[in-house]
């Protein structure tokens, strides 16, 4: 099991944003760690560093890890939201005031508490609209509890099992040894 930093890259000094300023255009009041977070790493669905594999059969990438948060294991994590498609989806009040979005996780919601004694606190909200449940104390908490894990043989598309993929030394995404052609 992998768990560290590797799960997302950091910003490049290039690639800097200026979180105080989006944050003072859109009247949004982020907590201090969250902002940290948000001018550290590179964010959004492709930042990601997936370890998955191609499949010419289906002319697809597909995933062979998922990321779980270890102390819930039901929260199934994809990705961090990109900062200002996280503005845009705060701004349509489907979180409340108190709660700004931060992550895509299998249908559920991860919230940063951003008002009160509560602020810099991650929440999970289920779909079904339960409670919101606190998970961590802050973002970097929540970071280490991360883990990746591999699927289980009988989820990965196309019948593939681990010992039919291999990857090419620099490739990124790795393939299935019955495509290579002789």
């Amino acid at each position: 099991m992998d768990r560290d930093f590797t799960l997302i890259p950091f910003r490049k000094i290039d690639e800097s944003i200026n979180v105080n300023e989006v944050c003072l255009a859109n009247k949004i009041n982020l907590p201090i760690l969250y902002r940290t977070f948000l001018e550290t790493f590179v964010l959004g669905e492709t930042s990601i560093n997936r370890r998955m594999f191609y499949s010419k059969e289906f002319d697809d990438y597909f995933d062979f890890e998922a990321y779980i948060y270890k102390r819930k294991k039901e929260i199934g994590f994809m990705y961090f939201l990109d900062f200002l498609d996280a503005i845009n989806l705060f701004k349509t009040g489907e979180f409340g005031e108190a709660f700004f979005p931060i992550a895509s996780s299998e249908g559920n919601g991860l919230t940063v508490c951003i008002k009160g004694e509560n602020a810099d606190k991650i929440y999970f909200e289920d779909t079904d609209g339960e409670e919101k449940k606190l998970v961590a104390e802050n973002i970097f908490e929540f970071l280490r509890g991360i883990e990746i894990v591999k699927l289980d043989e009988k989820f990965l598309a196309g019948q593939v099992k681990y010992s039919d993929l291999y990857r090419k030394y620099g490739n990124k995404h790795w393939e299935v040894i019955k495509n290579l052609s002789v």
